[in-house]
């Protein structure tokens, strides 16, 4: 008999006796359940009760902390309140309200970076750039978010590049189809990986070419 089948059946025999004294074998232990924690402002705010029930309905644990007029400064602190729950995940949409000044708002980006450095997986959302220094902000967290291997960058202006059903007449905060929008893009990204990318224009066909007028017949000679 060879070692393998001798360990199995010592194996078997023992799992008969204690059975059969009684003993309760516990089952293997279950996978600890994962966790989220979502920090940001009005705009993701929108979409709580859409994100939340996605990612709980994933089998995740979510914490919602977001808040009307938030800055980025306050989401730091609010950031460090958690810091208890940033065992897995941290999400973060912030900057709507004061990215106006992009090196100012590059600082803050990168304090909370800083601080998440320890955190396995940091996502930071996007702006929609329904205003002229949203674009530079959003550059600003892509180039603070360079060569952090734990950070990924959620393009949530590319998500909703060229759709004006996602959002009231600002164009930033979301109506219910931007809530489930967004909560589908947060939630493909956390759970399974997967970015969103900027809608390509359709090609449009090439115009007919232009055709020459027909040539009219020169009158004869008189």
């Amino acid at each position: 008999m060879t070692r393998r089948a001798i360990a199995a059946t010592c194996g078997t025999a023992v799992a008969v006796v204690l059975l059969a004294a009684g003993a309760v074998v516990p089952p293997p232990a279950a996978a600890q359940q994962r966790r989220v924690v979502v920090v940001g402002d009005s705009v993701i705010l929108g979409a709580k009760a859409q994100l939340t029930s996605s990612l709980a309905g994933m089998g995740w644990a979510v914490t919602f902390d977001a808040a009307v007029s938030r800055s980025t400064a306050a989401g730091l602190d609010a950031i460090e309140s958690h810091r208890a729950e940033l065992t897995d995940s941290l999400v973060v949409s912030l900057g709507a309200n004061d990215a106006g000044n992009t090196a100012s708002f590059r600082q803050k980006v990168k304090a909370i970076l800083d601080e998440t450095a320890n955190v396995p997986h940091v996502y930071w959302v996007t702006i929609r750039e329904v205003r002229d220094y949203y674009g530079p902000a959003n550059q600003a967290v892509r180039e603070v978010a360079a060569g952090r291997p734990n950070v990924t960058v959620v393009d949530w202006h590319a998500a909703t590049l060229g759709r004006t059903d996602l959002t009231a007449s600002d164009g930033l905060h979301l109506n219910g189809a931007g809530a489930d929008r967004m909560a589908r893009v947060v939630t493909d990204a956390v759970v399974l990986g997967a970015l969103p990318v900027a809608a390509v224009p359709a090609p449009q066909p090439p115009a007919p070419p232009e055709t020459a007028p027909p040539l009219t017949q020169a009158p004869p000679p008189e």
